[in-house]
């Protein structure tokens, strides 16, 4: 069995890491996978990219062009958008169909131009890794159904009109997605059923399987010892936050966050002498100056173990996303055994359990997100049983090895249906 993954990166973002687990686990598993990405920072050999220098300035330039239509087209920037109509220079057809699956993650950016859908020979999977597939254009919807018939009046564009881009870029898909051997899995059952709601996947099969982590790097190790070597204090209860571009991107909650500490600091005023505030995900150094407690900055991590090391030092993780198609950062912590505060809204529900392993507060109230960060970061013996439950959880639920014998088993059966 050949299998071709395609990503726009290998591994920026959580959808990228998503991807790569999944392939390295397989070709543990002796499965022969490549991915093929517009953006390889990696090293690894499996992996496929721009071969030569003239294709790496295409690849950088194609998604500024995606930016540039946007802009024309007025789509508001601050929005996640991908338009996806430009030719990919990486998307050969004899190549694509060389392999017996075809499985796509993240394609934004210009990946997966939708007009080359139609030249997919195989067995298609796609995992949904946010809502774009069904949209049209959006990857991120929030409260708007437009995608349950066929999107027109987009709230995220300048012109109010049925007729406006988001619509005409669903007819665009609704035309590429006809005869084509799609099999879409969902990260979580929030996303399988907003998928299963949409006018566009409706009548295509979908199945459920989380993201995976390698359990044995995201694993629980001793907070002092952790401490230590990142050189963060003992004496203070560590709230962690940490997301992708979290200062720039509305979608990770960081306002909310800000908002729930300073009803903490209002209602408490040890909190402040009492706590720290531990960010990774972003290089915004100004970040101190907006918090109302101490806060340490440690950039973008792209070493899992040390990823896996800033987990276990922390008291609680807060995930305050609006909307998670799954939300890796909330899963990678319970690993470490590091209970986490959410909303309960979205992925996340799939992967906290409220007062098992963490705290799923009332969807975007701050106060009640206040409230689950208070009673989670208390040095208890209640929060010391959640910490050992959140680990034995992840492990059963998002083992690497359990997740990537799930795709293998649905590469199987998508090959005995079309042989």
């Amino acid at each position: 069995m050949k299998v071709l993954s395609i990503n726009q990166s290998d591994i920026d973002g959580g959808a990228a890491r998503a991807t790569n687990r999944v392939a390295s686990k397989l070709l543990e598993m002796n499965v022969d996978i490549k991915v093929l990405v517009m953006r390889k920072l990696g090293r690894s050999e499996w992996v496929i990219g721009p071969k030569n220098v003239p294709e790496v300035i295409i690849s950088r330039l194609l998604p500024r062009l995606d930016l540039i239509m946007k802009r024309i087209l007025g789509v508001f920037t601050h929005y996640s958008w991908s338009l996806n109509l430009f030719p990919n220079f990486l998307l050969k057809k004899e190549f694509i169909n060389s392999f017996d699956v075809i499985h796509l993650n993240w394609v934004g950016k210009n990946m997966l131009p939708i007009n080359w859908i139609r030249h997919f020979k195989k067995p298609v999977i796609w995992t949904l890794h946010d809502s774009w597939a069904f949209t049209g254009g959006c990857h991120i919807p929030y409260d708007c159904r437009n995608f349950e018939n066929s999107c027109g009046y987009c709230p995220q564009l300048n012109e109010n009109s049925k007729n406006d881009i988001s619509y005409k870029m669903w007819r665009r898909k609704a035309n590429n997605y006809h005869n084509a051997q799609f099999h879409f899995v969902a990260p979580s059952h929030w996303i399988a059923n907003q998928a299963k709601a949409s006018s566009l996947l409706k009548d295509f099969p979908i199945s459920v399987i989380p993201n995976g982590l390698d359990t044995k790097i995201y694993a629980p190790t001793d907070k002092r010892e952790s401490r230590k070597s990142l050189n963060l204090p003992n004496d203070k209860r560590i709230i962690l936050f940490g997301a992708m571009y979290a200062d720039t991107d509305k979608n990770k909650g960081m306002a909310l966050l800000l908002d729930a500490l300073n009803i903490l600091v209002e209602s408490d005023s040890s909190f402040t002498k009492n706590h720290l505030l531990v960010i990774f995900g972003t290089e915004n150094k100004t970040l101190s100056e907006i918090f109302p407690i101490p806060v340490i900055c440690f950039g973008v991590i792209n070493n899992e173990r040390t990823l896996g090391n800033i987990y276990s030092s922390a008291d609680l993780t807060v995930v305050p996303s609006r909307s998670e198609s799954f939300g890796q950062v909330a899963s990678e912590s319970l690993s470490c055994g590091t209970p986490v505060v959410a909303f309960n809204t979205t992925g996340l529900k799939d992967i906290v359990d409220h007062l098992e392993t963490g705290y799923l507060a009332k969807s975007f109230q701050v106060l009640d997100l206040a409230k689950g960060i208070r009673l989670v970061a208390k040095d208890t013996s209640a929060n010391r049983i959640m910490s050992v439950m959140a680990r034995q959880r992840a492990v059963e639920r998002f083992d690497i090895e359990v997740v990537a014998k799930k795709y293998l088993a649905l590469y199987e059966q998508l090959l005995s249906v079309n042989n």
